[in-house]
């Protein structure tokens, strides 16, 4: 009887653990499709408004890419920097707390290669790379998406 509890008990606490552990696929999708239209890379930016930063840092990293797809999106030189500041500021937090996280490094080093020189953000394209491709050997199917995406880029 008692192991018939223990069971039950595992499996409700896995149920409530899948529950309330976020989605990434979802939002990995929202910010694939941000690169296409500027609808699109505000409706990312309106989801992820309501993401406190409350230990989840993966969340806080697609917080940070939401402010930085907008930048293409508005208009002017200083909110564009307003956006672009916020995004590198919260990237580089939740990258603070989870050092060993491919994902956040992914998200990072995907910016660092694409921004313009005159923003001074590509210090950590080779410590970055470097540990993507370390990620790939060792990875195998832990998060077959992930894995794809870095592998695809």
């Amino acid at each position: 009887m008692r192991r018939v509890v223990l069971y039950m008990m595992i499996m409700l606490l896995s149920q409530v653990a899948r529950a309330f552990s976020p989605d990434l696929q979802y939002y990995r999708g929202l910010l694939e499709r941000s690169q296409q239209s500027s609808r699109s890379a505000r409706a990312f930016y309106d989801q992820t408004r309501r993401i406190q930063d409350t230990g989840h840092p993966t969340l806080l990293g697609y917080k940070a890419m939401s402010e930085l797809m907008m930048c293409p999106h508005v208009s002017g030189p200083f909110n564009k920097l307003g956006y672009f500041n916020r995004g590198r500021k919260m990237l580089e937090q939740a990258i603070g707390k989870d050092r060993n996280n491919a994902e956040l490094r992914f998200m990072r080093f995907c910016i660092q290669n694409n921004v313009p020189a005159i923003l001074n953000y590509s210090g950590d394209l080779d410590a970055d790379k470097e540990f993507l491709i370390s990620y790939l050997k060792r990875a195998g199917a832990k998060d077959a998406g992930l894995h794809e995406l870095i592998r695809a880029y």
